[in-house]
């Protein structure tokens, strides 16, 4: 792409609701071209948004649900795997079932893989909730720099909300032609 195009210019887009983690705040570009950035990766990055990068991204690198905006539920408890003791398992409250919880640069986190598949998402309305969807009810989870998922120190999504509001790279406009990954 050439860095000359207007239509490269970032620009600030209003979120959904109040709290929404998955709406990209920056977009830039048009139809095929069109560009969210994820600033919770770091190094920040822009990321397709017609082609899913941004879906997948959001969905399986950092568990935010495009439906509700919020986390993924947590495992109710955590465990290691019988027979494998470097892999954790985390107790699902849907299905009641552990899930191994392996992480891959390319895949992202089995967890949220099945949190997408298993959990009930309640699409968020316009300022309203519906019951159980609650994403104060979520315990916000990360990917660590060695890859690993951990429970944040974060007891809720408005701490959640808070870790990233005091981040600088997410809180701040992005640079405006940037490439990369996470």
């Amino acid at each position: 792409m050439n860095p000359s195009d207007p239509d490269l210019k970032p620009h600030e887009q209003d979120l959904r609701f109040e709290g929404d983690l998955y709406t990209p705040r920056w977009v830039r570009g048009h139809g095929n071209k069109r560009e969210g950035w994820c600033g919770i990766c770091k190094p920040g990055r822009w990321l397709v948004l017609k082609n899913s990068a941004f879906w997948y991204d959001k969905s399986f690198t950092h568990g935010i649900s495009a439906q509700t905006g919020a986390q993924f539920q947590a495992p109710k408890k955590m465990r290691r795997m019988d027979g494998n003791p470097d892999v954790w398992e985390g107790w699902c409250h849907s299905c009641e079932e552990w899930v191994a919880m392996v992480n891959s640069k390319k895949k992202g986190t089995t967890w949220f893989r099945h949190a997408y598949k298993c959990h009930v998402h309640s699409k968020a309305k316009e300022g309203k909730r519906r019951r159980g969807s609650d994403p104060k009810q979520a315990e916000p989870l990360a990917i660590t720099a060695g890859n690993e998922l951990v429970k944040m120190e974060a007891t809720g999504q408005n701490e959640y909300e808070e870790f990233l509001k005091n981040d600088p790279e997410y809180n701040s406009p992005p640079p405006p032609y940037t490439h990369g990954s996470c």
